[in-house]
């Protein structure tokens, strides 16, 4: 019969990285979240001591299995392993991602695809004259595509942060807004051949999901006054084709939040 002290000193724990503190994940702050806490009760946490490996690489929110020894410190778990499921099989974006693909009108000829990224405004005003600007050069050089990635209102904008915007003492909303927004934009195209692509930002005052994110909402009766194959709409991210190859886009830096949240030795 195993002695309960020694399963304790090789405990196997199935449980989440949790960072309390308001710093950044470092050896000090690593918890633990045990997934094995009877429901009702308080979490239970408890700190990690990973001086023992060599090496490692976790992250917040990170589902984790651990071999450590809580017989030294109640409130601390000595770590003699972290286990982790072998990598996913690789996956075809095309069967992953709901894709779209133009018509072949333009294969085997050159397209343009000019690209533009929110937010279209001064951080203290909402002028949209850099918009304004950009759509000055599509009108005149006439690219196959434009793709618009927001944002469009920034939650970040001195003035769209504010719960009450009024222009000419009528207050208005974020969705007034962005349908001004589009609405303005596909004026300015419609005596061109662009096509307009739109990509919503998670830094979207009015369309504030995490990714995967939906398309933006936009006023059907904006777009019934126009052609129906003038304007498509994006989820974040999103897998398209144009000319049969392929582009991926996506607005937001995720390596980037993933390494300030990762703590590797």
């Amino acid at each position: 019969m195993t002695d309960k002290n020694e399963d304790e000193n090789n405990k196997i724990l199935t449980g989440m990285i949790v960072n309390s503190s308001d710093e950044r994940l470092n050896e000090s702050n690593i918890e633990f979240f045990d997934f094995s806490s009877e429901i009702g009760k308080k979490p239970n946490l408890k700190y990690l001591n990973l001086k023992e490996l060599d090496s490692f690489s976790i992250m917040e929110g990170e589902v984790i299995g651990i071999r450590g020894d809580l017989t030294r410190n109640k409130n601390l778990i000595f770590v003699k392993e972290i286990i982790k499921p072998s990598a996913p099989p690789k996956i075809n974006i095309k069967d992953e991602f709901h894709s779209f693909k133009t018509s072949s009108q333009y294969l085997g000829k050159p397209f343009l695809l000019y690209v533009a990224s929110g937010p279209f405004t001064h951080q203290g005003n909402l002028d949209y004259s850099p918009l304004c600007h950009f759509l000055e050069i599509v009108k005149k050089e006439e690219p196959h595509y434009i793709l618009l990635i927001g944002p469009f209102i920034d939650e970040n904008n001195l003035i769209a942060s504010k719960l009450d915007i009024t222009v000419n003492n009528v207050s208005i909303s974020y969705k007034d807004i962005q349908n001004s927004i589009i609405e303005f934009i596909l004026q300015n195209l419609k005596e061109t051949n662009t096509k307009l692509l739109l990509l919503p930002s998670l830094k979207e005052i009015n369309n504030i999901f995490p990714i995967p994110q939906p398309p933006m909402k936009i006023n059907f009766d904006i777009l019934k006054k126009y052609s129906s194959d003038s304007i498509s709409y994006f989820s974040n991210p999103q897998y398209f084709e144009i000319n049969d190859i392929g582009i991926m886009v996506i607005s937001g830096d995720i390596i980037s939040e993933i390494i300030k949240s990762t703590l590797n030795k």
